[in-house]
């Protein structure tokens, strides 16, 4: 009875630190955000789907995961194929505590992904830019404008 005493307590705090590292350990884990970039590949293995862009960040350099349990995970998978088809850049965020089990890759858990609105890219920059500008038209009148088209003719014979 003295023994079982003894060790009670020693195993309710070797349970309780494990507990608070536990928590810890999740507590402390960041979301991962990637660069705006393509997709590279979408692919299924076993029930999981894997994206992969051009720049994974260092924390997620094997790419993306999700489940079909996963919350949003149909949003985000529709939002995927539409970004992938379109060829639009994307930026996800991952967590990079929760590894595909699957491997022993850095391949972090998606949260989320934004598609960039392809309208608004400037290809000079690739980055977002404003729709509308207000600067006013200006020809330069030493430049050469090209011809209107010709009028369409009638047909002489009627």
């Amino acid at each position: 009875m003295i023994k079982f005493v003894t060790i009670f307590p020693l195993t309710l705090v070797v349970g309780a630190l494990a507990l608070v590292s536990c928590v810890a350990t999740n507590a402390m884990a960041a979301p991962v955000a990637s660069e705006y970039a393509t997709i590279k590949l979408v692919d299924a293995y076993a029930g999981d789907t894997l994206v992969f862009l051009e720049k994974n960040p260092a924390k997620c350099d094997q790419g993306y995961w999700m489940r079909p349990t996963q919350a949003k995970f149909s949003a985000n998978l529709a939002l995927i194929e539409k970004a992938a088809h379109s060829n639009a850049r994307v930026k996800i965020v991952a967590n990079d505590a929760e590894m595909w089990p699957q491997m022993d890759v850095k391949r972090c858990r998606l949260q989320s992904i934004e598609m960039e609105d392809v309208a608004h890219v400037d290809p000079a920059t690739e980055g977002p830019k404003a729709a509308e500008s207000d600067d006013p038209v200006v020809v330069d009148p030493n430049v050469t404008q090209p011809a209107p088209p010709p009028s369409p003719t009638k047909d002489p014979r009627g």
